[in-house]
């Protein structure tokens, strides 16, 4: 009586290997799944049971009770390692589609995550810094250090210090950081033409 269901589930089960041998390829929950060499595998561990039992049943009148019996455990046993053999080569091979596609993704981490390389460093003259400073704070009055403030895009109250000296040796150095004193270069002489600009070197202008 439990022949007949059993041959029905393993007609199933071959069916199944069958599709494994042809397409190479099959999907199973938790994003596993089996393809190539290993589905094909697997594909011959599901189909092996039935042509088994097919002889066992033709052969029936010709075997022993023996012989039936011991085809029927090695049936079982083909049926068990058949099932079992799909997740547990799927497990083995772990060729799932999350870590195919963090493979592909996984060159462009470290593109994106690299840092931008450092802009080269000018040489600065100190002293034609000096020079500079000297000039924002004696050749230029309040008004006129604060319209040039203005013009760069400075806040003339949130540079540090008291006194236009200080601020001005501010203005220079937050300029000097940026490699950008000549901004200051430029804005002052739109500002003051009659201050002679040109005697600042090359390293600022």
């Amino acid at each position: 009586m439990l022949a007949c269901p059993l041959m029905i589930f393993e007609l199933f089960v071959f069916l199944g290997g069958l599709y494994l041998l042809i397409t190479g390829k099959l999907k199973l929950p938790n994003n596993l799944q089996l393809e190539g060499r290993p589905a094909r595998l697997a594909g011959i561990l599901l189909a092996a049971p039935l042509p088994l039992a097919v002889v066992r049943l033709v052969a029936r009148s010709a075997l022993s009770t023996q012989a039936q019996t011991s085809l029927g455990v090695v049936e079982l046993a083909l049926l068990l390692i058949g099932l079992i053999s799909v997740p547990t080569i799927a497990l083995l091979t772990k060729t799932t589609p999350k870590s195919a596609a963090s493979a592909q993704t996984a060159p462009i981490a470290p593109a994106l995550e690299k840092p931008a390389a450092p802009a080269p460093e000018l040489p600065v003259d100190r002293p034609q810094l000096t020079q500079l400073r000297l000039i924002l704070a004696e050749r230029f009055d309040e008004e006129e250090f604060r319209t040039l403030c203005f013009d760069l895009g400075i806040d003339y109250d949130e540079l540090r210090g008291e006194g236009q000296a200080a601020k001005a040796r501010e203005l220079v150095a937050y300029f000097e950081r940026r490699q950008q004193v000549d901004k200051i270069i430029q804005a002052g002489r739109l500002q003051r033409p009659d201050i002679a600009w040109k005697e600042l070197t090359p390293p600022i202008q």
